[in-house]
């Protein structure tokens, strides 16, 4: 697995399907929009007046702003949901570390007593 497989797979977790496919609609809006503004920026398809050509460019300026804000908004929220899930990875690994820190400890004392009971039998077998 990539580490964009992974990273996408782990987006999918924090941020839910929704949130993604959201963003990824916004995307293809907004690249869409971008297209036909720069089609209509170069020259008409049609004969329209100058007024209704602005119109028509200022009314898609405005959707590509609002999807522009959007598309933002939604990649604040993902920096946010990466930011908490880096803190809980790092509070994990923590936990992690001091609990395998206290299972090998534990293992030692066990280790060490079955050793002293071992003796401790074998002594009384001996007597």
């Amino acid at each position: 697995m990539t580490g964009k497989e992974l990273w996408d797979c782990t987006e999918w977790l924090v941020l839910g399907p929704n949130e993604i496919l959201k963003g990824r609609k916004l995307e293809a809006e907004n690249s869409e929009l971008k297209g036909k503004i720069s089609i209509l920026e170069a020259k008409p398809q049609q004969p329209v007046s100058a007024e209704s050509y602005e119109e028509k460019i200022s009314d898609l300026k405005d959707v590509n702003a609002e999807l522009q804000k959007r598309l933002s908004d939604l990649e604040q929220l993902l920096a946010k949901h990466r930011s908490d899930f880096e803190t809980k990875e790092k509070s994990f690994a923590k936990k992690f570390s001091e609990f395998s820190r206290k299972c090998a400890e534990e293992k030692k004392e066990v280790e060490l007593k079955c050793k002293k009971l071992s003796q401790q039998v074998s002594d009384f077998q001996k007597k």
